[in-house]
């Protein structure tokens, strides 16, 4: 019985312990993969991509996220200081930059940056794994007006 109960105990901690883990979220720059580097591979595809080390965006640089509500989109909504570093990241490319957002350890989306980003409003289309955008929302809802 006692092994029993300490079995449910560790259960219960895991449990607790997962639940209490913060989502992770990122936006870095697509770089070159150096030999021997792990690479992500990006969702709804095979292609394998590798990131800056220096992060552009991260978790506590966004206010809120929105779910379109017939399609596989989502909007996040970053603050002031995040819009500015992007737009500066993106201001120094030669056109041909991609962006890397990683949600809890996934790559799920890269688009190519054409032009600088000047927007606190990110559009992303997340192809074939809808429930990233449902766990994106649930992990950033955000009351903006208290941001």
């Amino acid at each position: 019985m006692r092994a029993i109960l300490l079995g449910l105990a560790a259960l219960a901690l895991t449990t607790t312990a997962e639940a209490a883990t913060p989502p992770s979220f990122e936006v870095r720059l697509i770089a070159a993969c150096k030999p021997g580097e792990a690479a992500l591979v990006l969702v709804g595809s095979q292609e394998e991509l590798c990131l800056a080390k220096d992060k552009v965006i991260d978790g506590t640089d966004v206010v809120k996220v929105e779910r379109y509500p017939t399609l596989p989109k989502a909007v996040i909504e970053i603050s002031q200081a995040a819009a500015d570093r992007l737009f500066e990241v993106t201001s120094t490319g030669d056109g041909d930059q991609r962006l890397g957002f990683v949600f809890n350890g996934k790559l799920i989306f890269a688009p190519y940056v054409g032009s600088p980003i000047k927007l606190k409003q990110l559009p992303l289309t997340l192809k074939d794994d809808p429930d990233d955008i449902d766990a994106l929302v649930a992990a950033f809802p955000g009351d903006m007006a208290a941001k």
